[in-house]
């Protein structure tokens, strides 16, 4: 489930906060290449588990145009399938015991759809976890798209119904890891452009708890001026 941190802060200081009250590890966001590059490796803290990539890019599909790196968890030596394929701007974040890693993404610019998904290692293949779901639904409750500014006209309600439908383009980032036990700390945002409403840029923290599939109650927090990037 997950637990949303009340929090008026942007997400950099927002981060020392919780290294404080929630015992967090320190940050060991690495920024990864989206294009064609040297060979990069990313080893977990306990060096059991690579991050790695040869640098060389691959299509997407055989009816995409687009390339991208492909990424893959190694142990031992020995690449573990599938490949973890990401978007634009890339980071990664190692979990304090090694044993989770979180991907930040944008399928866009700055500005989204940023995309975070934490990985593991079961039985000797790469496990994906969609940990978005429940903050882009609670952000898109608490802060719902196409909300007309004062005095203006912009958004039809056909258009908000579609904002409230489809939660996916709320922009979800990692933060930060807490450990004892191992938990990530995301932040779900309204994307920062005037073509999501007056809402735009206003965002929740959640820490994420395991098991990362169950669902939760509803939750709620306060808004947090984002810096993204």
């Amino acid at each position: 489930m997950i637990r949303a941190l009340e929090l008026l802060a942007c997400v950099s200081l927002m981060c020392s906060v919780l290294a404080a009250q929630q015992h967090a590890a320190a940050p060991n966001r690495v920024d990864l290449p989206f294009s064609a590059s040297k060979p990069l490796a990313v080893p977990a803290p306990n060096g059991k588990l690579v991050l790695w990539t040869n640098g060389e890019e691959k299509a997407r599909s055989a009816s995409e145009n687009e390339s991208e790196l492909e990424y893959f968890i190694k142990s031992g030596g020995r690449r573990l399938s599938p490949a973890i394929r990401m978007y634009n701007s890339p980071y990664a974040m190692w979990s304090p015991a090694s044993d989770l890693l979180a991907v930040t993404s944008s399928n866009g610019g700055l500005v989204g759809n940023w995309k975070v998904f934490v990985y593991e290692v079961v039985g000797g293949r790469v496990v994906e976890h969609n940990v978005m779901k429940q903050g882009q639904a609670d952000v898109a409750r608490t802060y719902p798209g196409g909300v007309n500014p004062p005095g203006l006209n912009f958004f039809s309600d056909a258009e908000r119904a579609q904002f409230a439908r489809d939660v996916s383009w709320v922009n979800v980032l990692a933060c930060r890891w807490l450990h004892d036990p191992e938990r990530p700390i995301v932040n779900a945002q309204v994307p920062p452009s005037s073509g999501y409403g007056a809402n735009m840029g206003k965002s929740i923290a959640y820490i994420i708890e395991p098991p990362f599939r169950t669902h939760s109650s509803h939750v709620h927090g306060a808004a947090i001026p984002t810096v993204v990037g």
